[in-house]
Order: C-alpha cells, then sequence, then structure tokens
C-alpha cells in the first residue's frame, strides 16, 4: 500500500509489518494534510493531492481508510462503522435464520394492519425489511464504556481487523496521548492483527520506536526516511 502527496518525493509505503510515521514540522501543511485526509475519507476534495495506491491502483479513501483525528472523542459507534458492521453481520445469518425472521415480521407486519386499519386514513409502508434496519431497530452497538485511551485503541483495532472493515487505518497526534512503552505496545497490537496503520504527526521526535518507520517533512518542506 502505498501513499502519495503532491509535491513530494517520498513514497509513502504503509505495511503490516510495522507503523508508519509521518511526522510533519511545518504547522500549515500539517493542517493540510490533516484536513486533506480527513476530507477524502468522507469523499470530499482536500487542499492537498493525495492518493491510495493498491497494487498499482488508486483506491478510494472514503469506502477504505479510518481517520482518527481525536482519540478523546474516539466513537467506535459512529454510523459510519455501525454501517460496515451490520453488512459484516448480515453473512452471519443462515437460511434457517432468516426463514424465522421473516416470520416474525409478517407477524408484526399483521399487527401494523389490525392497528392502521382503525384509523380512517391511507397509509404507505414498508412489506419488506432488510436486516442492516433490524440491528438499526434494536440499536447494536459496540460496549465502550469505562474504557481507558489505550483500550479504546485496541478496541478498535480489534474491530477493524476481525471484520475487515478497512485497509488502512490513520490516527493523528495519537503520540500525544501515550508514553514510547504505551506506543510500543499499540504497534506491537496493530502489527500482530496485520493492519495498515499510519500516524500522522506535528511534532518532531528524535527517538525512532520499535515497530515504526518514520518519514519527515521538515521546515524547509524535505521530506526523507529517518534510518
Amino acid at each position: 500500500m502505498i501513499m502519495k502527496i503532491s509535491n513530494f518525493e517520498s513514497e509513502i509505503i504503509i505495511s503490516d509489518e510495522y507503523v508508519r510515521v509521518l511526522e510533519i514540522e511545518n504547522k500549515s501543511l500539517f493542517a493540510n494534510i490533516v484536513q486533506s485526509i480527513h476530507s477524502l475519507c468522507y469523499n470530499e476534495e482536500g487542499k492537498e493531492y493525495i492518493v491510495l495506491i493498491e497494487e498499482g491502483k488508486e483506491i478510494k479513501f472514503n469506502k477504505n481508510v479510518y481517520f482518527i483525528m481525536d482519540i478523546l472523542s474516539m466513537d467506535v459507534n459512529e454510523r459510519k462503522i455501525l454501517n460496515k458492521l451490520y453488512s459484516s453481520l448480515k453473512p452471519c445469518i443462515n437460511l434457517d435464520m432468516r426463514n424465522q425472521i421473516d416470520q416474525y415480521l409478517r407477524d408484526i407486519l399483521n399487527f401494523i394492519n389490525r392497528i392502521l386499519i382503525e384509523i380512517p386514513l391511507e397509509f404507505n409502508y414498508k412489506t419488506e425489511i432488510e436486516l442492516e434496519n433490524i440491528f438499526k431497530l434494536y440499536e447494536i452497538k459496540l460496549c465502550t464504556q469505562d474504557q481507558s485511551f489505550i483500550e479504546k485503541v485496541f478496541n478498535i483495532i480489534d474491530l477493524i481487523s476481525l471484520l475487515d472493515l478497512y485497509k488502512v487505518v490513520v490516527f493523528c497526534n495519537i503520540k500525544s496521548f501515550f508514553t514510547d512503552n504505551e506506543m510500543e505496545e499499540i504497534y506491537k497490537y496493530i502489527v500482530y492483527h496485520k493492519l495498515h496503520v499510519i500516524l500522522l504527526e506535528g511534532n518532531l521526535v528524535e527517538k525512532t520506536l520499535q515497530f515504526e518507520k518514520k518519514i519527515r517533512i521538515d521546515a524547509d518542506f524535505e521530506d526523507y526516511e529517518i534510518k
């Protein structure tokens, strides 16, 4: 997996064998790149021209990238995640289960008809309901109560890897919230689950941690890999 940013020479290789860290010294450029990736993830244009390439073909950010701007407000139960979760649950329902659900839905529809017939008005309503809408009806969500910041990160890694929801996860300034030891634990967890992850960092750190590879864009807009 490769990410390319216009006007910079380095191809940002994203691998499941390590975590890619992109350090950007210039604050305006950092803000533009963060804003651009965030916009692309919601199918909007960004200020910077950024592309994501897999096996020689460009892939869409909004379908393949999960961008976490702020772990403080990270919500694994946001609509974008839940929609993908519900789609992943659908194949788990076998034919017998589907037939039972259909019978329950027919029974409910009969009750609705008996209620509506008491009112002298005409109504329109669906006679068929998608399984995803049943999951929404019962508000199926992931449990997140009383989780620490690092547990929240582990939880999103578990979710995305287990259900194969996204090809790439992007964290913004995540290092600001954790010690070096905690970051290495997070890296180990990411590599163990074979996720493609990139960190966007607005601060330069000389130390390189285990399981990370850095590319730096300095104040002179020179980009290079930190060995």
